[in-house]
């Protein structure tokens, strides 16, 4: 993995981080008005800006400074953390382009460039006594409802699926999925036309299934449409 960069400072790594967000919402041709419109109100700059500025705020050597701009930054925390369910640990350490693409996550660990995660992701400890949290390469993505746990390091340009629950290092340039997460080929699909499909509970689709079977599972398997029908409980309707 290459430097993550993390200790480059508040604001080059800030630039940066709009940088993505103004990629990521389209922004690329808009007016500088509607770009300041758009990011003040997007909830994961927002977070990722609160959590930047008190990182330099807790190391002020002088404490009748430094007191009064924590408390500035807790109550900013915790605001973010209320109205957007976005939890960022203090001891995070966050590499530049860092984007969230969505309200709830809780965030403790060390991360690259240009790292990406969605609603409902857990990176952290492992818990149980455990020490340590997860380092990461650059360019990787957590999927939705996904977890990393546990002093483990996930290399460059890595592709972690929804709900997938990483608790052992990963390579670099590889796509995890699966509880626990285990690595799947990066074949190229042929995308397929997806017509009334029935997706199981916990799917997790990968390339699009063909309209007579019905997917479950991570990633999603296939049985027969008519054995899913029998299987399935009837309401009594």
């Amino acid at each position: 993995m290459r430097d993550r960069g993390v200790t480059a400072g508040m604001f080059p790594n800030l630039s940066q981080d709009i940088e993505r967000y103004i990629h990521h919402e389209g922004l690329n041709e808009s007016g500088l008005l509607k770009r300041i419109f758009v990011l003040a109100l997007n909830q994961g700059l927002l977070a990722t800006m609160v959590h930047r500025w008190g990182v330099p705020v807790r190391k002020i050597p002088v404490s009748i400074i430094r007191k009064p701009l924590l408390a500035i930054w807790f109550i900013q925390k915790k605001l973010v953390e209320i109205i957007f369910s976005i939890h960022i640990s203090g001891a995070a350490e966050l590499g530049p382009g860092f984007y969230i693409g969505h309200f709830g996550c809780f965030i403790n660990g060390r991360f690259g460039k240009n790292c990406s995660v969605s609603q409902n992701v857990t990176v952290g400890s492992a818990g149980r006594g455990k020490k340590g949290v997860p380092t990461m390469g650059d360019n990787v993505y957590f999927g939705a409802g996904s977890m990393a746990f546990g002093a483990i390091t996930i290399g460059d340009n890595v592709n972690i699926g929804a709900c997938a629950l990483v608790n052992k290092n990963l390579p670099s340039n590889c796509t995890a999925v699966g509880v626990p997460a285990r690595i799947i080929s990066n074949r190229e699909a042929t995308p397929k036309p997806v017509q009334k499909i029935l997706f199981g509970a916990g799917a997790a689709v990968i390339n699009a299934p063909p309209s007579n079977s019905i997917p479950a599972g991570m990633p999603a398997r296939f049985s027969s449409k008519e054995e899913a029908m029998r299987a399935r409980p009837r309401s009594g309707l």
